[in-house]
């Protein structure tokens, strides 16, 4: 700027800063219209992309990130995880375990929270006990009302165990999981229909048919046929499939290590399979949705 006067520099640079300010807000309006352009003419929710990593088929270029069929076969859900409705579980269970009881306690109530929320459940203490001949229950008063849940500190599987007792407290309290052969009483269709799927599917299975007839098979055997007969009651099918749902559908590491050992057991089949307990995993998640449980 040789030769220039004081003034003239001055006002050259007062010159130069409005057109940086003016370039500035006109560059700022042009992205936002481009910006409300992009949001009109793309709806990322009509055009779902196959996760990135999904190998490439060669045959129709699905995967590998590009775009996916909306509603058509292999079009991805969303993210893939249950999106819980209500009140999360755990604000009504009332924890003093404490040690590694109570860090099972809460590993299963998270992972219940995780996949479902609940309506109108009342406190309830979750407490250790120390019992080695159940390593886990729910105690009642007579009229079948919830008063304690208990988890042993000899429990070999202890979050997999409080997530069967929770899956007692649900129904007790809340959802009243009806008998097979009362589900006809129920008088909303969709519920009446999501337990008639639930309960078909259930009996169904391998592992259920496997339990019929070994109880036939148990007729000079009154003490094993027992434990049959009460693996067989309404409750007990309802808590074991709803321990292994939350299990299967929640992204905790250790209930699905606990749940595989437990499919591991020999001796009479308690657990399903991944592959024969599928369908009982979808109809728990129509009851779910129907009670406002979950999306």
């Amino acid at each position: 700027m040789a030769g220039l006067t004081p003034l003239e520099i001055e006002a050259r640079r007062v010159a130069s800063e409005d057109l940086d300010r003016i370039f500035a807000g006109m560059l700022r309006r042009a992205l936002l219209i481009m910006g409300e352009r992009a949001e009109k003419s793309f709806d990322a929710d009509a055009h779902p992309r196959y996760p990135e990593g999904t190998a490439v088929d060669p045959e129709t270029g699905a995967g590998g990130g590009r775009f996916a069929p909306k509603g058509g076969e292999g079009s991805p859900d969303r993210d893939g995880k249950p999106r819980p409705q209500g009140t999360p579980v755990s604000a009504a269970a009332n924890v003093t375990a404490t040690g590694a009881v109570g860090k099972a306690i809460r590993e299963a109530l998270g992972a219940v929270d995780e996949v479902h929320g609940a309506t109108d459940l009342k406190q309830l203490p979750l407490e250790e006990s120390q019992d080695t001949h159940s390593h886990g229950s729910l105690e009642k008063t007579a009229e079948g009302k919830p008063i304690r849940l208990v988890v042993s500190d000899k429990a070999e599987t202890p979050a997999f165990t409080a997530l069967h007792e929770i899956g007692h407290w649900l129904d007790f309290a809340a959802l009243n999981v009806p008998f097979e052969h009362n589900v006809g009483e129920i008088r909303d269709k969709s519920l009446r229909d999501a337990y008639k799927e639930f309960w078909s599917a259930l009996e169904g299975t391998k592992s259920y048919q496997s339990l019929i007839q070994t109880l036939r098979s148990l007729a000079d055997t009154p003490h094993e046929a027992g434990y049959v007969r009460y693996l067989l009651r309404r409750e007990e099918k309802w808590a074991r499939a709803y321990s292994q749902y939350v299990a299967t559908r929640s992204s905790s590491t250790v209930l699905k290590a606990e749940l595989a050992r437990e499919q591991g057991l020999n001796g009479y089949p308690q657990q399903w399979s991944d592959e024969d307990f599928a369908p009982v995993a979808a109809a728990i998640d129509k009851i779910f949705k129907v009670m406002g449980w979950m999306e």
